[in-house]
């Protein structure tokens, strides 16, 4: 918690990178963030990057990414991927099924600027944009690795 009327205040992406270094000390690295789209800004990516953070953040689409030598924004990127995969996903929400048939897939990125090879995992299904995760994690063809990040982000749901 922290309030940007307290003494000493710099900035939120000060506070969240603060904290971020802290537990990154006090769990040597391990383990990856998870963080939804307010966590799309050059100001939290790059210094993640820098410190070498696993991460997995849901991009709002305006931003742009390289893919085969060029610049494409990342919702027209998320429109044209090949969906490899498919899965059912029940969210219970006041004692009520809602049922998601979702499909997933990925493409290779990096950010403009930037030599780190990224994932952009694409998931249709939740709404009627595709949900845009960009990662860290290595991506390939793979349902088990590429279910195991779209899980690792619907658990922020519960």
């Amino acid at each position: 918690m922290y309030s940007a009327e307290a003494p000493g205040f710099i900035s939120e992406n000060h506070e969240i990178l603060s904290v971020m270094k802290m537990v990154a000390a006090a769990t040597k690295k391990r383990g990856m963030w998870v963080i939804d789209r307010g966590g799309d800004r050059r100001k939290l990516i790059e210094p993640m990057l820098q410190s070498q953070y696993r991460f997995l953040v849901r991009l709002v689409g305006h931003r742009y990414l390289v893919w085969s030598g060029k610049e494409v924004l990342a919702r027209d990127l998320a429109q044209n991927c090949p969906m490899l995969y498919a899965e059912t996903v029940v969210k219970v929400d006041d004692g009520k099924e809602k049922v998601y048939h979702v499909e997933f897939g990925y493409r290779n990125v990096k950010l403009p600027e930037r030599p780190e090879e990224l994932g952009l995992l694409v998931v249709r299904g939740f709404g009627a944009e595709p949900m845009m995760l960009l990662t860290t994690e290595p991506l390939r063809k793979s349902r088990k690795a590429l279910w195991r990040l779209v899980r690792s982000y619907i658990r922020r749901w519960r």
